[in-house]
């Protein structure tokens, strides 16, 4: 079930989505809510965000930490933002949704990355896997859902062995923990 974070963040995250793709310019949003999802993520900014800055005044202050003066509708140096993205973040701001950006982000890479044909999947071990063993991991998991992998990777010494695989809703648990797990219930039956 869906949080109400990820609810309140799905219309601008589409609406995000929508206007990218329909430029063309998928890739170069993807970049711009990266960077604005880290800047409001960041700490020394949530004060920022929360305060008692009119919606104006927040958007011009946050589009200017990313490079942007939307007082002047332009660049300042080399910006992480053009001016579409500086009125989206606008938008967002006049809504009282800034603090949002990293979902709006989180959603926004999960659209495009399903376009792309690519699936996130986490690889969790109870030590570090080498690179070889994740290649062949990778080409297994590309195999089993027809599609790239992008792996992210996690280690959980509670695992003892072996290796967990989340992608989407599934999760294949090759663990020595659940192995043994299992090995107890048929004991005990």
């Amino acid at each position: 079930m869906a949080s109400d974070i990820e609810t309140v963040a799905r219309p601008y995250a589409e609406a995000a989505y929508g206007y990218a793709s329909e430029q063309g310019e998928v890739d170069q949003w993807e970049k711009m809510l990266g960077f604005a999802a880290a800047v409001s993520a960041d700490s020394r900014v949530a004060p920022l965000i929360n305060g008692t800055l009119s919606a104006d005044e927040l958007a011009a202050a946050f589009c200017g930490l990313l490079g942007y003066d939307i007082s002047k509708e332009k660049k300042t140096g080399e910006p992480a933002i053009d001016r579409h993205c500086a009125n989206f973040l606008r938008v967002m701001s006049e809504n009282g949704r800034l603090s949002l950006m990293p979902e709006v982000f989180r959603q926004f890479e999960e659209r495009a990355e399903k376009d792309r044909n690519v699936l996130s999947v986490e690889v969790v071990s109870a030590s570090a896997l080498p690179e070889a063993d994740l290649s062949r991991i990778r080409k297994i998991a590309e195999k089993h859902w027809h599609c790239k992998a992008k792996l992210s990777t996690a280690v959980d010494a509670a695992l003892i062995g072996g290796f967990i695989i989340r992608a989407g809703n599934e999760v294949i648990d090759m663990s020595l923990k659940s192995r043994l797990g299992s090995l107890a219930s048929a004991l005990r039956a």
